[in-house]
């Protein structure tokens, strides 16, 4: 199917995914809106509602208004990236200066295991470690490795990736973005590290660096791509895609009401 381009990519999605089941439905409706209209019944009452479901089916199974929700994100989190860049350190005060690099995890998929989101975040963060002085302090926070073996696990992880053990800190207490910052900037303050390089999802960074901002930090800025490419082939990931944009528009919110931003 891959040969016939978009078409194979519906075609596919109609064997498989939302797109089926849409099709089956209204399928079997209008064999019985058919056969009520050959014997001179009226239509089953609530047909209009039918329809209308299997069209909002239908689009929320396109990513491609996602797609568009998460733009002002995006662009919100390119700005801050360049407005706040990682720099290297200059000569003189600015390279004795204490740093850690911040990642803040995006999930867990097992109480000892972070995400793929969160991984993303890792390897990125440690792109950026590895560009600054040795020395540099990698603090790794993710609620949900709380469990028992959650924290030795993603520990001996970073230990693998190259971080030593005496410059590692992972946290995993926090539960939401304001733990995350709020916890770290005690970290940070305990430790008494001076330069902060934030790293997050391009999605979340406009959220997470409000709140690094409003607990007196103002790191510089790294953003993990964690863009998705755009399609207008139906699937069913679109829904937790939109559920994640939507996530960050109500955190943005929420946490506005709440003072934390």
């Amino acid at each position: 199917m891959r040969e016939l381009g978009i078409l194979g990519l519906w075609l596919k999605s109609l064997l498989i995914g939302p797109l089926a089941l849409i099709v089956a439905i209204l399928l079997v409706f209008s064999l019985i809106a058919h056969r009520r209209r050959r014997q001179g019944q009226p239509l089953p009452s609530g047909w209009t509602c039918i329809v209308s479901v299997c069209l909002l089916l239908f689009v929320l199974s396109l990513p491609y208004s996602a797609y568009l929700l998460e733009r002002p994100l995006i662009w919100r989190a390119h700005k801050l990236e360049k407005q706040f860049p990682v720099t290297p350190p200059a000569t003189g005060d600015e390279a004795t200066l204490k740093t850690a690099v911040l990642v803040l995890g995006g999930g867990v998929t097992r109480p000892e295991m972070p995400n793929a989101g969160s991984f993303t975040r890792i390897d990125r963060g440690l792109a950026v470690w590895q560009k600054i002085p040795p020395g540099a302090y990698f603090i790794f926070t993710e609620g949900g490795l709380s469990q028992p073996g959650g924290a030795d696990w993603t520990r001996e992880y970073l230990v693998f990736r190259g971080i030593p053990r005496a410059q590692l800190i992972v946290e995993a207490e926090a539960l939401s973005t304001h733990q995350n910052i709020k916890l770290s900037s005690r970290i940070i303050e305990e430790n008494a590290i001076e330069k902060v390089v934030l790293v997050t999802s391009l999605r979340h960074m406009p959220r997470a660096y409000q709140v690094a901002k409003k607990n007196g930090l103002v790191p510089q800025v790294a953003c993990a791509l964690e863009e998705p490419e755009l399609t207008f082939c139906p699937s069913w990931q679109a829904p937790l895609y939109l559920s994640a944009v939507l996530n960050e528009y109500f955190g943005l919110a929420g946490y506005a009401l709440l003072g934390w931003l």
